[in-house]
């Protein structure tokens, strides 16, 4: 990472490290957390013990995986296994809607393990873990169950949030033309074009936004954040900068997340 070498300096200057927790490791540890293993504890969590023992089999210095599933103390939870490990989760997937994403074949179902739960307090205690300086997470809709098993102080913190379908209740914030189109444009300047399309979906089942304004909107999406977008310079440009966010792992405040292929997909290749 570009400024990793700067990470390194401080704490070899201080005579300290960095305690690293991943909560839902698979796939192994983030490139910006490898970077700084000279001078830090990497440590990752997650609820696949195969993939604990893959990951452990190929760890560097100061890194181990830890197998446990974690969320609140003591709760019991079924996990529903995808094709692609990294997207089980203990939540059921709408496969129908999914199928807007890129590989929609991933959330296929694999089957499905109940598991009990461990508060990251407990683990850090029974693993030996000092304190946590960064947490990570990324479980698929457990995150504020995470949180909750935690008390501890954290420097920061990066985690992913899973949100559940419309509720009835918020139908009322977006019943006009008006209102839907200021929150659909919301979700394509933060590249959640696929979500857009999902909402266009639910608003239409539920019969807030009439069908023929579902058929216009969605095809005005998908026309403005497909592959046969813009043309000219601006293409090349925007497609070199999503390249360089891919390899470097930069976060680009760019419009290219509005394009809804494997570089521009909010849900592509930088996530799971």
């Amino acid at each position: 990472m570009i400024y990793s070498r700067a990470a390194v300096a401080l704490l070899q200057r201080a005579n300290t490290e960095l305690v690293c927790v991943d909560a839902g490791s698979a796939g192994g540890l983030h490139p910006r957390m490898q970077a700084i293993r000279r001078r830090a504890q990497l440590i990752g969590l997650d609820a696949d013990a195969e993939e604990c023992a893959r990951l452990n089999a190929a760890a560097g210095p100061a890194e181990r995986q830890v197998h446990a599933a974690v969320g609140r103390p003591g709760e019991e939870v079924v996990l529903e296994l995808h094709r692609k490990r990294q997207t089980s989760s203990c939540f059921e997937t709408d496969l129908r809607r999914v199928a807007k994403y890129e590989d929609a074949g991933r959330y296929g179902a694999d089957g499905q393990v109940r598991m009990t739960t461990r508060g990251l307090n407990e683990i850090c205690v029974a693993e030996g873990i000092p304190r946590v300086d960064f947490l990570k997470v990324d479980v698929e809709g457990l995150e504020l169950a995470v949180l909750e098993g935690f008390s501890g102080e954290c420097l920061a913190a990066e985690m992913e949030a899973n949100f559940h379908p419309f509720l009835e209740r918020n139908y009322g914030l977006l019943d006009t033309p008006q209102a839907s189109a200021r929150y659909l444009a919301l979700l394509c300047v933060y590249g959640y074009a696929p979500e857009a399309l999902m909402a266009v979906e639910a608003l239409s089942e539920s019969h807030v936004m009439p069908q023929d304004e579902s058929s216009v909107v969605a095809e005005l999406i998908q026309r403005h954040s497909g592959r046969s977008g813009p043309v000219g310079p601006r293409l090349p440009i925007r497609r070199l900068l999503a390249l360089v966010e891919q390899l470097v792992r930069l976060t680009l405040a760019i419009g290219s997340g509005l394009w809804m292929n494997r570089f521009y997909q909010a849900d592509g290749p930088l996530g799971n």
